[in-house]
């Protein structure tokens, strides 16, 4: 119905085919008579509810079928199987790698539509992970995060580093977003989940942790308490001396059960006397915070 009064004033023909169609639509909706519905997707990913579930809707008719080449090569798909002119997809693969991807998203600050930019780095002694950054042209706001390009590990990864130089703080660190960080010498613990993923130096991770505590209006701002005000501004301080290496002889702890955490061994593929990198099964209750517990991978139907 939207435009139709200019549309009528154009093309009067149009309109009118327009207005019996809408008509249409408003019958089949008030049920006035039986229709069909088709539902095709190409992905799988659709999905129409059944009423009468568990038992078969007599009613509904679900068909699987095989994608065509052209409907794989629309989606991106490459066979494994294809030969000539899609190979075996390892083409296709290097190009994605190297390729810095984009697709549109929304500002996390004010909302208006905006482009983020997603690429594969490979990590060395590590493994690939996703970087995606957004910049708003709007409001300015800049938000970068990373995600693990590789599911959970069988094993969590805790990393305990001893900081006794200032260089220290220039190893680079991938921080996932199911990671704890805690340096028990300043009583400092970052809970998972907290900053989201972030591929950075430990100077830059603590500098960003001590710049979200600034901006927290509860800790430094109006609606701060005095008593509390004092105590914040005086742990930033300790957290930006830890950022600079001004605060030595700390001990640096990352523990991630997912195992999709990194921070740099600076004399691989040597030992890194002062880093110390464990390995552990996880526990119940961590295996039911990634939600593995209840996942069903095997003979279900």
């Amino acid at each position: 119905q939207q435009d139709q009064a200019i549309r009528r004033i154009k093309n009067e023909n149009l309109a009118n085919e327009i207005d019996a169609f809408i008509l249409k639509l408003k019958s089949l909706n008030n049920l006035e008579e039986p229709f069909t519905i088709v539902v095709e997707d190409p992905t799988g990913n659709s999905f129409v509810e059944n009423l009468s579930a568990p038992q078969k809707d007599d009613a509904m008719e679900i068909t699987y079928f095989v994608r065509t080449q052209e409907v794989d090569d629309s989606l991106g798909l490459a066979r494994e199987s294809s030969e000539g002119e899609h190979g075996n997809g390892d083409g296709l693969e290097e190009q994605f790698v190297e390729e810095v991807l984009t697709f549109p998203s929304n500002c996390s600050e004010c909302s208006s539509p905006c482009v983020t930019n997603m690429k594969t780095v490979d990590i060395p002694h590590f493994k690939q992970v996703i970087l995606m950054a957004t910049i708003c042209d709007r409001c300015g706001c800049r938000n970068n995060e990373v995600k693990s390009g590789s599911g959970i590990e069988e094993l969590g990864t805790r990393y305990t580093l001893h900081v006794t130089d200032p260089t220290d703080m220039n190893r680079d660190v991938l921080k996932s977003d199911t990671c704890r960080l805690e340096v028990p010498e300043i009583e400092f613990e970052l809970q998972t989940g907290t900053l989201g993923g972030k591929f950075t130096t430990l100077e830059g991770l603590f500098t960003a942790i001590a710049t979200q505590l600034e901006s927290s209006p509860f800790s430094i701002g109006d609606s701060s308490v005095g008593s509390v005000t004092g105590k914040m501004e005086t742990f930033i301080g300790v957290l930006k001396q830890v950022a600079s290496g001004e605060k030595l002889d700390i001990r640096v702890i990352l523990d991630d059960p997912a195992g999709n955490s990194y921070l740099q061994n600076v004399y691989a593929p040597d030992p890194d006397p002062e880093l110390t990198v464990e390995q552990y099964e996880r526990s119940p209750e961590q295996n039911d915070e990634l939600g593995l517990s209840d996942m069903v991978t095997e003979n279900y139907s």
